[in-house]
């Protein structure tokens, strides 16, 4: 039997691994597994308990696919994620932080020093901020395409080997006449 308990979207093949987890995460020391009951045992800590043959069944895999692709697609969004400007072509950071940033700088309607994901500064208009905050919001959109068409590879894979091939990989969006 394989187990598996999942915590916070998070997928962990030993109760070691969850119980560190849990512990770093709310510091909660607690008993040991019992032997009966392991299911109600870990739900009252939040954690999905599953037990698995070890050749596993093709829902589960999805299962555990679909984990993962939420956590690639965190990683993406939340510091990953750049676009490539219709402003000269410029790579740009589009994770949240970049959209919070540049969404300050549109609100003061001035111009100002922008810098790009390679650390290089840009003299920028009023304008071009507002450009640059739309481009990125569209590069959140692609982003989030991307998600759920992965998500429906996903669940639409018909045997393992297909369910495999499915790379989890989100890829910059390019703004209209980026070059």
């Amino acid at each position: 039997m394989k187990k598996s308990y999942i915590y916070k979207g998070q997928i962990y093949s030993s109760e070691k691994e969850v119980r560190n987890a849990i512990f770093a995460d709310r510091r909660l020391a607690f008993m040991e597994e019992p032997e009966n009951d392991k299911r109600a045992f870990w739900r009252a800590l939040g954690v999905e308990y599953v037990e698995e043959k070890e050749d596993e069944s093709l829902e589960f895999l999805k299962e555990q696919k679909l984990y993962e692709l939420e956590r690639a697609f965190s990683r993406w969004r939340n510091g990953g994620a750049y676009i490539y400007s219709s402003l000269g072509g410029v790579k740009i950071d589009a994770d949240q932080r970049a959209m919070i940033d540049v969404s300050g700088l549109a609100a003061l309607d001035k111009s100002a020093v922008f810098m790009d994901a390679e650390n290089q500064p840009h003299q920028l208009t009023a304008e071009q901020i507002k450009i640059l905050r739309r481009e990125i919001v569209e590069g959140g959109n692609f982003s989030y395409q991307q998600k759920w068409d992965l998500r429906n590879q996903i669940k639409s894979a018909e045997t393992k080997e297909e369910l495999e091939k499915i790379e989890l990989v989100f890829l910059p969006y390019t703004a209209k006449g980026a070059k």
